[in-house]
């Protein structure tokens, strides 16, 4: 899988999305659900630490951001 930044993932998630307002997060979300129905969906508040370090080991490309939202798309761990 490729990253937002084109460089290649090899966890089994990914990152959908990123948005600078919870609103617009919500929005995205709800449409990774609806492409994606069987796969697991979270939104990551990059202020919160536990988000940030989950965001950061999908994407390292992600590090220097803040003041965002994610959206992460992951395969459900009972299909690995």
């Amino acid at each position: 899988m490729k990253s937002v930044y084109g460089s290649t993932i090899l966890e089994s998630a990914g990152i959908f999305d990123l948005q600078k307002n919870e609103k617009d997060a919500k929005i995205s979300y709800n449409e990774a659900k609806s492409l994606y129905p069987d796969f697991k969906v979270l939104i990551l508040d990059m202020n919160k630490i536990e988000d940030r370090l989950k965001a950061i080991d999908i994407d390292p490309d992600l590090a220097d951001m803040k003041d965002i939202y994610v959206i992460l798309v992951e395969v459900p761990e009972e299909v690995t």
